[in-house]
């Protein structure tokens, strides 16, 4: 084990990698032990922490650099708004898990202090700002979302690009049935979809933390040779990368050790053991979310959009999207009681 020296700590631990590299902390609580996590987490992983707040939260452009991918990805986050509810969210914590989250950014924000500007962010001129629990909720959404809203989003948009395609409606038919057997191919042959994003774009998306499927196993004692329970968690996360998405950690405190798979960022153990309790992660696709489709035409304030004989405006947000070196974008952004157009309608199609 070789010892790591600790500078502007205000929580007192210890750490030592072995010979994987793996940080060891040793705290004599739990909240220390969290501290100690986050301070790793800044020293080992700065330009990632930075980088992951930067994008979820619609400010690659103003922060890391004013290149047109960055500016498209601004837009495609700053519409779903993933940090719309953050405070929200933050008034549900109960005040245990606060000082959990406290102790954690705490640590986070002690070791950028020896961590500095890491070299890519200085590079860019990034000066990081210190990391809360607004930001440990952000990046958990940018989890959530990136894994599991994203694929139903995906299956779903994909059978309507089929449809616009021309594909025949009688092998698409039998090929989803019976969700198609009531479809209105007409209607949905008009309706406007949102451009795919650029490769580019898709490139900076997929260096972001997300879920894409895993294996998962589970052995009972009367199964097992050994006579005790078998876990095996595989998440299907590329290792090839650099960074890696999930930092491997040893936590000790008073007689208790928890060891696993963390996520920058969060003082989350996706994967992990304890001396009495194991647990993994695995990737299923669940009914998260929905897509409707609305009639909208001009008028108000922009758009409006129909129930029954009526016509109601749609809200509007504006979305002002720093960019560095140049003049700020506003995107207008509609949504109603339903939830959020993923692009402005088609004034031909009114959908």
């Amino acid at each position: 084990m070789k010892p790591l020296r600790i500078k502007h700590a205000r929580r007192k631990f210890s750490a030592a990698r072995d010979d994987n590299g793996v940080p060891h902390i040793t705290a004599g609580d739990w909240p220390s032990a969290l501290y100690g996590l986050g301070y790793l987490h800044a020293i080992d992983r700065p330009t990632q922490l930075l980088f992951s707040r930067a994008a979820a939260g619609g400010r690659s452009a103003e922060l890391i650099a004013n290149q047109p991918e960055l500016v498209e990805t601004d837009r495609f986050f700053r519409r779903i708004g993933l940090d719309r509810n953050l405070e929200r969210e933050i008034a549900r914590l109960d005040d245990l898990i606060f000082g959990y989250l406290t102790a954690y950014c705490e640590g986070v924000n002690d070791g950028m202090k020896t961590s500095g500007r890491s070299l890519p962010m200085w590079a860019v001129g990034f000066r990081p700002h210190p990391w809360n629990q607004q930001a440990v909720l952000l990046i958990g959404n940018l989890l959530n979302y990136a894994g599991l809203v994203v694929s139903q989003q995906q299956n779903e948009r994909l059978l309507l690009e089929l449809i616009q395609a021309g594909v025949d409606r009688d092998k698409l038919r039998e090929l989803f049935s019976p969700l198609l057997d009531h479809a209105d191919f007409d209607l949905l042959e008009r309706i406007k979809i949102a451009s795919r994003l650029s490769d580019e774009a898709l490139e900076r998306i997929t260096d972001l933390p997300r879920l894409a499927g895993s294996n998962a196993w589970a052995i009972a004692p009367g199964r097992s040779a050994s006579g005790h329970a078998l876990l095996a968690s595989d998440p299907h996360l590329e290792v090839n990368r650099l960074p890696a998405i999930w930092y491997e950690a040893v936590l000790e405190w008073g007689d208790h050790y928890l060891m696993g798979a963390t996520l920058p960022g969060c003082p989350l153990f996706a994967v992990a053991r304890t001396e009495r309790l194991a647990w993994g992660v695995t990737y299923l696709k669940g009914d998260i979310c929905d897509y409707f489709i609305e009639d909208c035409r001009p008028g108000g304030d922009g758009w409006q959009y129909r129930r029954g004989d009526e016509w109601h405006d749609f809200n509007v947000r504006l979305e002002r999207i720093e960019r560095k070196g140049d003049d700020a974008e506003i995107m207008p952004v509609y949504f109603n009681e339903v939830g959020t157009l993923e692009c402005e309608p088609d004034p031909s199609s009114g959908l």
